[in-house]
């Protein structure tokens, strides 16, 4: 695999394969020609050349199908780049599979360096293992001596290495579900050790990794929606990693309020921060983000529905309304975390509070998550212009957590179908790795868990509608209309596919690798072992 790819000067001609457009009006073509970084024309390859000047370089597309780049429209960028460079146990099925892993991670890793194991997406459990348990202290010992060792196998389990061990010591020192023999821990202080343990020394280095990583699965585009407090630290870092050409994609940043804080105080910090919708040299300032309720047990539900713990509820209705008045002010996109039916209900009623559509522009507000909407809030946000921001890929990793607390109501949650048949604009994100844009797309056709339980099937959106979720719906929701599609006028980010997604079964498209992957018509990744082919205008392939 490459990150470094091909840079073309002047006028190009992509062909050789289908090509989606996904556009205003969607239609196949068989050629596109770009020039300064935009399309510059689509149709027919004759058509399309007579655009161009006589420089141009044609690209020969060795696949099946060129689809626009894939736009996330929720990751957080920095969290998702060290997870990244985790050990990946999902694949492990005996412990000498986990050992052998962390001893090739040692191996690569410089001395004293942390190995940690990704264990949030609940693929890799000691119950799936042949031995049907977590490997000890002294097999962590064993594989990995030079090396502090914490395999987090969330939420509530982690196995540690004596150095690990000795390093965490104060913390572990008579903690409920310690065993030091073993180096094991059975308690929800797993979760709270990880989030502790140091974060990757090196962070352009981790930037750049994670952003081939990125566009080795056809993302162009992602929009990290939350910054506590770290806005301008975050901005100065990834304008930094692009000016260095170590993040290539095109990034949006929102701040976030700090819950922890005074909301008045919060405000204040924004009153005399820098602007928030500013853009530089591909990086993006895209508004506020507020987290308006908890997750799953502590979402802020509807009357007479399932409620196990406590709801979460950070902001009152005068308070967002203050922040939505705020934003309104300089034009500021504002998005707000609701998991529950009731915290997307306050948010449409601030909206209304403030003026609705005679105030905000159409996708200016924005939800993310939107699970349990009733049918009138998702009416709502169609006449108001209130986008929202999907993660199927949260009901693909958490289904227990979702039948564990909502019971039978998780059928009733992403409805999709229901949003985009009313006209709520709808575009698609990931949250959690897998950030795969096409698995999250496949799970929004066949509404399939990674344990198999099939959540609302009635809710289901067309292959077509899927990817649509993350091309051209997402360039909706971040004001950027053409973003996501191959339009005349629109950034020229596309990837070339293997095989056509859209002539595929769903549940083969996690397995799709592009051929490469193009931002401004530049190739910034390809597949080494399939080299693309470019020619002069009018000389044959």
């Amino acid at each position: 695999m490459n990150g470094a790819g091909q840079k073309m000067s002047g006028d190009v001609v992509v062909t050789g394969a289908p090509i989606h457009t996904f556009g205003e009006h969607p239609e196949t073509v068989e050629a596109i020609a770009v020039a300064d970084g935009v399309v510059a024309a689509t149709g027919q390859l004759a058509a399309v050349e007579s655009k161009v000047g006589p420089d141009a370089i044609r690209i020969i597309a060795d696949g099946g199908a060129i689809l626009p780049g894939f736009c996330d429209t929720h990751m957080h960028f920095e969290k998702i780049a060290a997870e990244l460079q985790m050990l990946q146990l999902g694949d492990a099925t005996s412990l000498d599979d986990v050992l052998t892993l962390v001893g090739q991670a040692a191996h690569d890793a410089e001395t004293g360096d942390w190995i940690q194991s990704f264990g949030d997406d609940n693929a890799w459990d000691e119950h799936r293992l042949r031995e049907d348990r977590l490997p000890t202290r002294a097999e962590l010992d064993e594989a990995a001596p030079d090396h502090p060792v914490y395999l987090y196998r969330g939420p509530e389990a982690a196995a540690l290495n004596s150095l690990a061990a000795a390093t965490l010591d104060q913390m572990l020192s008579g903690a409920d579900g310690w065993n030091p023999k073993l180096g094991q821990l059975h308690s929800p202080l797993a979760r709270t050790l990880q989030e502790q343990l140091p974060a990757p020394h090196d962070q352009l280095g981790t930037l750049q990794r994670a952003s081939r990583q990125l566009l080795a699965l056809g993302i162009t585009t992602i929009v990290d929606p939350g910054l506590p407090a770290a806005f301008d630290a975050t901005w100065e870092l990834y304008t930094r990693a692009r000016e260095e050409a170590r993040v290539l994609q095109r990034v949006y940043l929102m701040d976030r309020l700090d819950h922890r804080r005074a909301f008045e105080a919060e405000i204040e910090r924004l009153t005399h921060a820098r602007p928030r919708n500013i853009s530089q040299n591909g990086v993006h300032g895209w508004g506020l983000k507020l987290l308006l309720d908890g997750e799953f047990e502590n979402a802020w539900m509807g009357e007479g529905e399932p409620q196990p713990a406590p709801p979460t509820q950070r902001y009152t209705s005068d308070q967002l309304t203050s922040a939505l008045r705020f934003c309104a002010e300089r034009s500021w996109p504002i998005c707000f975390h609701v998991m529950g039916r009731s915290a997307a209900d306050a948010v449409v009623e601030a909206v209304k509070k403030c003026g609705g559509t005679s105030v905000f522009e159409r996708n200016q507000v924005t939800l993310a998550h939107g699970f349990l909407m009733s049918d009138r809030t998702i009416d709502d946000c169609a006449a108001l212009g209130v986008g929202v921001s999907v993660q199927p890929m949260l009901a693909y990793v958490f289904e227990r957590e979702m039948l564990d607390a909502w019971g039978d109501l998780a059928h009733a949650a992403n409805r999709y179908r229901l949003m985009i048949d009313r006209g709520v604009e709808v575009a698609g994100g990931s949250d959690v790795l897998p950030c795969e844009p096409l698995r999250g797309a496949a799970v929004a056709v066949n509404r399939t868990s990674r344990l198999g339980a099939r959540l609302g099937i009635d809710q289901a959106l067309t292959p077509k509608e899927a990817i649509a979720l993350f091309t051209k719906y997402a360039g909706g929701y971040v004001r950027r209309p053409h973003l996501g599609t191959l339009d005349v006028g629109a950034p020229a980010d596309f990837v070339c596919w293997p095989t056509d997604p859209l002539r595929l079964p769903v549940e083969r498209w996690a397995q799709l690798r592009p051929v490469f992957t193009a931002i401004a018509g530049n190739i910034v990744w390809q597949d080494e072992s399939r080299p693309v082919l470019s020619t002069s205008k009018g000389v044959p392939a």
